[in-house]
């Protein structure tokens, strides 16, 4: 599990891998949450802490509000947590 509490995240995961230097972060996840309002889930992630970005592939989906959303790939601004959807887009 990664903790980021500066952009109020929390990370589950299979394996982590990160560079401190670079403050940036891969892994093979199962859920990812920001806040109390974002919810994610994918097979692959990318975090780049100093960007406030997370990148999401590998059937990944997001919740928000209420609303549920999947894409080929979903990148999410976790300062802001605006949602961009990629490819295939579905919503619900």
């Amino acid at each position: 599990m990664l903790q980021d509490d500066k952009n109020k995240l929390v990370l589950k995961a299979e394996w982590i891998e990160s560079d401190n230097e670079s403050e940036v972060t891969s892994r093979k996840w199962q859920y990812a949450s920001s806040r109390t309002s974002l919810a994610c889930r994918a097979e692959y992630a990318l975090y780049r802490r100093k960007d406030n970005i997370l990148e999401l592939t590998g059937s990944p989906s997001a919740s928000k509000e209420g609303d549920d959303y999947a894409a080929s790939r979903i990148v999410v601004n976790t300062e802001t947590e605006d949602i961009q959807l990629e490819g295939e887009v579905k919503a619900a």
